[in-house]
């Protein structure tokens, strides 16, 4: 997440938030409308999307989505 000390994943592995930006920069130029889907975990704000996505919109992104992970459940039993 942006601004603070979370990992965020991109296909090379984990960056920080000052590499993501040119991380983005380089992808939005490899296709003429370039779009990306951020999976988000259970323990993302809204705000850590809404600041990839304003990065990934002044990088060259035509469109940017969210889709969000299912907690899991907690292992050692069931019900």
């Amino acid at each position: 997440s942006p601004g603070r000390e979370r990992e965020i994943f991109v296909d090379e592995g984990a960056i920080n938030a000052v590499d993501l930006r040119a991380w983005l920069e380089r992808e939005a130029k490899k296709v003429q409308r370039p779009s990306l889907l951020v999976l988000v975990g259970s323990g993302v704000q809204t705000t850590d999307f809404t600041a990839i996505a304003s990065a990934a919109h002044a990088a060259g992104f035509v469109h940017v989505q969210m889709a969000a992970q299912e907690p899991t459940a907690p292992s050692g039993g069931g019900r």
